[in-house]
C-alpha cells in the first residue's frame, strides 16, 4: 500500500489526468461539432416543453458559511417529426424566458434533419456551443498533454544513465557501512530499470577524530555490486567540501 501511495501515486495520477482529459476531448470536440453543424444546416422548428425545473448549485463565498443560491433554469423538450418522436434537454439563456413556458408549452428549436436529436434552443445563441466546445477541448487537451510530458519526461529521465561521480585528487578515503538495499523510489527507475537498487550508507565515525559524513543513497545497477549486503563495509572516496558527494570504490 505505501508503494502505491507514495511511489506510484503521481503516475497513476498523470494516467488518470491524461485519460480523462481526452474524454474532455470528445466530449468537447462533440459539443463543438454539433453548433457547427447546426449553424449550417440546421432548421427551424417547434419542439413541445415535457419537463420544466431549476437545477441548484452553490456559489462559495470567502468562508464556508458564505454562499449564494444559483439556480439554472432547464427544460426536456419532445421534438415530433416524420411520426417519431426524439427528445432533448435545453438550458435556457434566461430566467424571463424559462418563466414564459410551462409543460406542454411549445418551443422553437434548431434541428438537423437528417438527426433531430442534435438540436438547441432557437433562443440560444449558436457561438455558446461553439465556444462551450472549445473550452474543454482545450481544457482536455492541457491535461492531457501536461500527464503526457510527466510521463515520457520521467521515462527518458530515467533511461538515460547520468554521468558516473569521479572522484577529485582532494577527495579523502573514508569507509562506509551498508545501512539498506531498496528498490528505487523513483517509479521512472523502477520501469526503465528494474533490477537498479537504491543502496543507504553511512559514512564517517564520531569516533577517532573522523569526520561524521552521515547517510548517503546512490543508485547501483545490478552488476555493480551483485553480492553486496546489508552490513557490509566498502572503501568511499568522498568530497571534502560536499556531504553529498561520495563515490563508491570496492568492498573492503
Amino acid at each position: 500500500m505505501s508503494d502505491l501511495l507514495f511511489v506510484w501515486f503521481p503516475v497513476i495520477a498523470a494516467l488518470i489526468a491524461g485519460i480523462f482529459g481526452m474524454f474532455i476531448m470528445f466530449v468537447g470536440a462533440q459539443l463543438y461539432a454539433k453548433s457547427v453543424l447546426l449553424g449550417r444546416r440546421g432548421q427551424a422548428g417547434q419542439a413541445t416543453v415535457t419537463r420544466h425545473y431549476q437545477k441548484r448549485r452553490f456559489k462559495s463565498g470567502r468562508n464556508h458559511h458564505d454562499h449564494e443560491d444559483i439556480h439554472t433554469h432547464r427544460i426536456d423538450y419532445d421534438i415530433q417529426l416524420y411520426g417519431k418522436s426524439y427528445k432533448a434537454k435545453g438550458l435556457m439563456p434566461s430566467k424571463e424566458l424559462w418563466q414564459q413556458l410551462s409543460v406542454g408549452s411549445k418551443v422553437d428549436v434548431i434541428y438537423l434533419p437528417m438527426n433531430p436529436k442534435n438540436s438547441r434552443l432557437a433562443e440560444t445563441p449558436a457561438r455558446v456551443g461553439r465556444i462551450g466546445g472549445a473550452v474543454q477541448m482545450i481544457a482536455g487537451a492541457a491535461m492531457t498533454t501536461g500527464g503526457a510530458v510527466y510521463i515520457i519526461a520521467g521515462l527518458l529521465g530515467a533511461a538515460i544513465l547520468p554521468e558516473p561521480e569521479q572522484a577529485h585528487v582532494d577527495w579523502l578515503r573514508d569507509q562506509a557501512v551498508v545501512l539498506s538495499i531498496n528498490k528505487s523510489d523513483d517509479p521512472f527507475v523502477r520501469i526503465m530499470r528494474p533490477n537498479t537498487r537504491l543502496v543507504h550508507f553511512e559514512v564517517g565515525d564520531d569516533d577517532g577524530g573522523r569526520d561524521y559524513l552521515g547517510h548517503v543513497g546512490i543508485s547501483l545497477g545490478p552488476d555493480a555490486f551483485p553480492e553486496l549486503r546489508v552490513g557490509d563495509v566498502l572503501t568511499v572516496m568522498r568530497a571534502p567540501n560536499d556531504k553529498n558527494k561520495a563515490v563508491l570504490l570496492v568492498l573492503e
